[in-house]
């Protein structure tokens, strides 16, 4: 959720546990962002839900002869999907779409990718691996208004660090 947290720590040793130290508004959690792809976009992703859009962004069309890609890989993902709000690209133009961190993984687009005539609209793509590839390709005869989509992630289990340490018990 977004907002801004308070976070506390306490430690303990065989002499028992120390005071309880708190930071107010120490870590704060923004609503997710639009990623777009193309030169700008930090590679890999690690959040764990956001939106992904051509390089034409939400108010232009998408570049010609272009490949752009991202990796999508949220710590502790168990699932990612990924719902598209638009898609609207030419024949010849084509977004390849892997469960896997690069165009090794399990393809989840028909053919050659989605393209005219074969939109995700209406589909939920799910990567199940933890990691999510994108591959948009483009042609020179022309463009269009392109993509937006946002993904999910669902965690797995993820067991929490333990922290281990030695120091000296006597100080000079």
């Amino acid at each position: 959720r977004t907002g801004t947290y308070t976070v506390c720590l306490q430690t303990s040793n065989i002499k028992g546990p120390s005071s309880e130290l708190c930071k107010k508004n120490y870590v704060r959690v923004t609503p997710f962002k639009d990623n777009n792809l193309g030169a700008g976009t930090v590679q890999p992703i690690y959040e764990s839900s956001g939106n992904i859009i051509d390089d034409g962004g939400r108010n232009g069309n998408y570049s010609n002869n272009r490949i752009d890609y991202a990796t999508i890989i949220p710590c502790g993902a168990k699932k990612i999907t990924l719902t598209f709000k638009q898609f609207k690209v030419l024949a010849g133009d084509e977004l390849k779409i892997y469960d896997g961190t690069n165009a090794g993984g399990t393809p989840l687009h028909p053919g050659t990718g989605f393209t005219a005539g074969s939109s995700p609209i209406g589909k939920q793509i799910v990567a199940t691996s933890g990691a999510m590839y994108l591959y948009f390709s483009t042609n020179g005869t022309g463009n269009d208004s392109g993509f937006i989509a946002s993904w999910v992630t669902e965690k797995g289990t993820v067991n929490p660090p333990i922290a281990s340490f030695t120091v000296p018990d006597t100080l000079y």
